[in-house]
């Protein structure tokens, strides 16, 4: 055999179809190289956990700060004055109804499962909407949503 066909594995492949073996998928080969490629992964991690580790040691450590007595004790803060009255709250800002606009090919199922999560909550918008039949909705209609 020549030298460029055996640095190919052409010689091993030969070697193992005379045999009556074919491998066409390189098992064998396949996981060696994957284990020297973990190896070398390895090799590449403790270099660098080495190289970050060298000037961390080589710095020296910062200087503490001075430990001083505490000074004479400091004034307390005046308390805050006593609420005569509670402030009244303010009446809660009324929510923006939801709505939603029918389109072709819309459900109720399908609206309530967008809005609720749930589609069995269809029957939450039907009667909102004062709707008879919820199997009936028209096209362009603005469905009031409630919570």
């Amino acid at each position: 055999m020549s030298e460029p066909q055996d640095k190919e594995g052409q010689l091993e492949n030969l070697e193992h179809e005379a045999a009556g073996f074919m491998n066409p998928f390189k098992w064998g080969k396949k996981k060696k190289e994957e284990e020297e490629a973990k190896k070398a992964q390895e090799a590449q991690a403790q270099a660098q956990a080495q190289a970050s580790a060298a000037p961390a040691q080589a710095a020296p450590p910062p200087a503490a700060p001075p430990i001083t007595e505490p000074a004479a004790a400091a004034p307390k803060p005046a308390p805050p004055p006593a609420a005569a009255a509670p402030t009244p709250k303010a009446p809660p800002a009324p929510k923006a109804e939801r709505t939603y606009k029918v389109k072709s090919g819309d459900t109720l199922w399908d609206i309530a499962a967008q809005y609720y999560g749930d589609g069995r909550q269809y029957t939450k918008i039907a009667k909102a909407n004062n709707i008879a039949n919820p199997n009936l909705i028209n096209v362009g209609v603005v469905l009031k949503i409630p919570d």
